[in-house]
């Protein structure tokens, strides 16, 4: 942790915090990075949609931060009722997950290919350990594993599910 905050004082202190982005495509501007913050919450969790939801989503730009707030609002309420040492495990793990996405929170992750999973590799660790904290600290043992199973499980079928784009995923466009 200590290490990502020296890493994030260097970039600010040498003027360089974006790097060069216009040649990368990324964005500078606060309401995009913030909007990538919710694009890569989303897709630690959810494999790549169907390019059939890709409407939608242009349509409804709202979507994902509503739904990015509702599930934290929902994993948080029931974890503020426990101990504190819980909670600040979990909030600990979420910030090392917010933390490890600063030298790329400037780019866009796509919901809708492969392409930009490299990015998820390190934050989705931190998002997994606190998943599983969160788990085991809300619910008895035994409800907590029923539930990372089926988390599990769904998580399978969504990676098998077609993704409308003729490759299936994990595939490249090569093969």
């Amino acid at each position: 942790m200590l290490l990502a905050l020296v890493y994030i004082l260097f970039r600010f202190m040498s003027g360089d915090v974006s790097g060069n982005l216009s040649e990368a495509g990324g964005e500078t501007a606060p309401l995009k990075v913030a909007g990538n913050l919710f694009r890569y919450f989303f897709r630690v969790f959810i494999p790549p949609l169907p390019g059939s939801f890709r409407p939608f989503l242009e349509s409804h730009s709202l979507v994902l931060p509503v739904f990015a707030l509702l599930l934290s609002a929902a994993a948080l309420i029931p974890l503020l009722k426990k101990s504190t040492a819980n909670v600040r495990q979990v909030l600990l793990l979420a910030g090392m997950f917010l933390v490890s996405l600063a030298p790329v929170a400037f780019m866009s992750v796509s919901l809708f290919d492969t392409r930009s999973e490299r990015f998820l590799y390190l934050p989705g660790v931190f998002a997994v350990l606190a998943l599983v904290k969160w788990a085991f600290s809300v619910h008895s043992e035994r409800r907590a594993t029923i539930l990372l199973i089926a988390f599990v499980l769904l998580q399978g079928g969504f990676s098998t599910a077609p993704t409308g784009t003729g490759r299936g995923p994990g595939r490249y466009a090569g093969k």
